[in-house]
């Protein structure tokens, strides 16, 4: 049986990963979004990934409503 556990409990650890989240957002759909990661766990058993997070993104109203708006017109 392999299985592997990874638990960031840090917050600098935290912080780095929601960094390299809000690039990601920004440059594949290019929405500025700010991530706070509160808890992030990520199990790999016997090939399978199951990820456990508590996020919370805030953004500012009018990315809010251009991203709204991308996805009712999303076809």
């Amino acid at each position: 049986m392999d299985e592997m556990k990874l638990s960031l409990s840090t917050k600098f650890m935290r912080n780095l990963i929601a960094k390299i989240i809000r690039k990601v957002i920004r440059e594949k759909v290019g929405y500025q979004v700010n991530v706070d990661l509160n808890e992030l766990e990520v199990s790999y058993i016997e090939g399978k990934a199951h990820i456990h997070t508590s996020v919370d993104l805030s953004m500012e109203n009018d990315e809010f409503m251009k991203l709204i708006k991308s996805a009712i017109n999303f076809d």
